[in-house]
């Protein structure tokens, strides 16, 4: 006999005692690395947004200081020394309160610069800093030394992105990332018995093929953008060919069914729905245009086309025998139809890519008398800005109703609704018969016209209401029409269809001139001109789909393309690994690892194991499982228990027949489980 075939293996517990503390220390210096890269890169992308007046140095190394200090108590007395911990940092934090008071002063009075000019740092700022983030610290720990908790710690790890946000910025690139990085580091090592398992080398090797994985997914997610934005302005790229089919074949197929659905009439309701927003809108930088009078003004709605604009050039709206570039006054009354100029137009050049429609007014409009505007290239006065005919007064009031005297923002809002309850757009209103005026003509008999009809009646509107208020003739051009030049600076071509009418309202209180837009969007019946960009009205679902969704649809759909390759990859390889093991049949390892499998099973489904090697673990496995019987129950037990300590006899035989039982076990637990439980099991647990 050989003598191998029977007998009794030897057990060495003092190595193992010393491999499990190995282990121990191992997973604890893995899970304090990790969370001190999470908590830099944490304050990181703070930082990277909110410019506060800290010293990196002296915060990185303060929270690096105190993760290595509450995890150590945490690892040493559990959940107790939580409180502790917070009531050590509430003390210290009460003896430094005139530091968190100076620097919460400080915020306050330097709000306007937070976002942009980096202060100096100080020390002391920086330690009350880390004292304030004592109670984020506790919970990351106690998520990763316990293993529960994970989706408060995720709300945790993402703040800095939700208060960047709620502030209308956003983290850059390399921020993110490592902020990312850092919570990938943090789920990977965090472990239920963290400090009391013998599984750090398993879980350093575990954290770090994850931040390997996350480290070529940033890397691939970076050179896919770099290479759509590199093809975006080539006609023959892909992003040119996918943007083509889903503007002709998805973003059609919509606009034709909203358009059977809802019609081409627009309901006064939503006219004024649409028409919100404006007075939040903030003033960006200004643009020097002739003597400087044009500001760039930012606004929330964008309803811009670079094929549906008007055409201003050369003093004049379009192509008219009414206009004369010699004459100063313009008639309206003339105007029949609208005629888009063919004359070759300039460029125009911004430092940073604009994020709405920039307005660029030409000639400006004072006096209105006889149907005419006074128009100039310089600014009017501001009396002649509050001007209106005498002979009007009575239709203003007439229109303007009991909401003349309301705030501004009850003003702009009752000018646009209405102004399209009484009119529609059309690119060939006809001319106004003679003797009519032509604001009345216009709302009042016509009911239809393009920008000029609506920029000049909005601005007598403006003025009755005593508004400070000009009519402006120039060039819209929309946001998607600029594209990055070899200098790094945006350009945008301006063509003929890009001339439009509108208002500019006096801000008192800024001293800024701010463009009132007031001409509603065509109907889908105007002969392809429909009015230029509009802050009032939500651009058209072409426009966003193409040069904004778009742009950030394929780089987020390959992201995700590779988030889930990635996913099933590392779920398909410890599948593989694990059937590895249960196919091992010597010593019998291959029977423990599917006893293991079994109870990790039964585990997952809210079974109690205490004690996995307890006599009483077959009695209650069989009943949680009834359908192996309990002599099935007992042999599993008995055959892992022999295989641990005694040479099995029949090993081969043993193995079969162990198989056998585990895959009836497998088969009866899916069977109680839900979609999303089989889901976790087969993909997450790996079970």
């Amino acid at each position: 006999m050989r003598n191998r075939s029977s007998g009794i293996k030897i057990y060495r517990p003092g190595s193992e005692e010393r491999k499990r503390n190995r282990g121990s220390l191992s997973l604890f210096l893995l899970q304090a690395a990790a969370m001190c890269f999470l908590m830099i890169a944490w304050w990181n992308a703070f930082l990277s947004v909110f410019r506060l007046p800290l010293h990196t140095g002296w915060l990185y190394g303060g929270t690096v200081a105190a993760v290595l200090l509450l995890g150590t108590v945490n690892r040493r007395f559990g959940a107790r020394a939580v409180g502790a911990g917070l009531a050590v940092a509430a003390i210290l934090l009460w003896y430094g309160r005139d530091l968190a008071i100076n620097l919460y002063e400080w915020i306050g009075q330097n709000y306007e610069t937070l976002f942009s000019a980096q202060p100096a740092g100080q020390a002391a700022y920086s330690y009350a800093s880390v004292l304030i983030s004592v109670p984020v610290l506790e919970l990351l720990l106690c998520v990763q030394r316990t293993g529960r908790g994970k989706a408060a710690a995720g709300l945790v790890i993402c703040a800095p992105f939700i208060t960047a946000a709620c502030a209308g910025w956003f983290q850059t690139v390399l921020p993110s990332w490592l902020l990312i990085m850092g919570a990938a580091a943090y789920y990977a090592s965090s472990v239920s018995g963290a400090g009391r398992t013998g599984r750090g080398l398993f879980m350093w090797r575990h954290a770090l093929l994850t931040m390997a994985m996350c480290s070529v997914l940033a890397f691939l997610s970076f050179q896919a953008g770099k290479g759509l934005d590199a093809g975006r302005e080539a006609e023959d790229s892909f992003y040119f060919r996918m943007r083509g089919t889903i503007t002709s074949e998805v973003v059609g197929g919509i606009e034709d069914l909203m358009t059977a659905v809802t019609g081409e009439d627009r309901t006064e309701e939503a006219a004024e729905e649409e028409n919100t927003g404006l007075a939040d809108d903030e003033t960006l930088e200004g643009m020097q245009q002739d003597e400087n009078i044009q500001d760039e003004f930012r606004q929330d709605d964008i309803a811009a086309e670079e094929a549906t604009q008007e055409d201003i050039t050369a003093g004049s709206v379009f192509d008219s025998p009414s206009y004369h570039a010699e004459s100063d006054t313009v008639n309206l009354g003339s105007i029949a139809r609208f005629e888009p100029s063919t004359a070759e137009m300039p460029e125009i050049r911004m430092d940073r890519r604009p994020e709405s429609t920039v307005y660029v007014a030409e000639n400006l409009g004072g006096v209105y008398s006889d149907n005419s505007w006074n128009m100039t290239d310089t600014r009017p006065s501001d009396e002649e800005c509050r001007e209106y005919p005498a002979e009007l007064e009575e239709t203003l009031a007439a229109l303007c109703g009991s909401w003349a005297d309301g705030s501004f923002e009850e003003v702009r809002q009752g000018i646009s609704r209405e102004l399209t309850s009484r009119a529609v757009y059309d690119t060939a209103p006809g001319a106004t018969p003679a003797g009519e005026d032509f604001v009345e003509y216009f709302l009042f008999e016509n009911h239809k016209g393009f920008c000029v009809h609506f920029a000049t009646a909005a601005t007598l509107m403006y003025r009755y209401c005593g508004y400070t208020v000009r009519y402006a003739e120039g060039y819209a051009i929309p946001a998607s029409a600029f594209h990055e030049d070899e200098t790094g600076g945006y350009v945008a071509q301006i063509t003929g269809n890009m001339g439009h009418a509108w208002c500019q309202v006096y801000d008192e209180q800024t001293g800024e001139w701010l463009d009132m837009e007031h001409t509603p969007p065509a109907p889908a019946d105007t002969s392809g001109a429909p009015p230029a960009a509009s802050s009032d009205y939500e651009e058209t679902i072409r426009e966003k789909v193409v040069y904004e969704i778009l742009p950030v649809l394929l780089p987020v759909c390959l992201t995700v393309f590779l988030c889930a390759a990635l996913f099933f990859g590392q779920a398909a390889l410890r599948s593989a690994r694990r059937e590895q093991r249960f196919r091992k049949k010597k010593d019998g390892e291959g029977i423990r690892e599917m006893y293991a499998a079994v109870l990790k099973t039964a585990k997952f489904q809210g079974v109690e194991i205490k004690e996995p090697l307890a006599e009483d673990m077959a009695e209650q496995l069989y009943t949680e499982y009834p359908e192996l019987e309990e002599k099935e129950w007992e042999w599993m037990y008995n055959r892992a228990m022999e295989s641990m300590f005694y040479h099995l006899d029949h090993e081969k035989n043993d193995w079969v027949k162990m198989r056998t039982l585990y895959i009836h076990f497998r088969k009866a637990a899916l069977g109680r489980m839900s979609r999303g439980q089989r889901w976790r099991f087969r993909y997450v647990y790996c079970l």
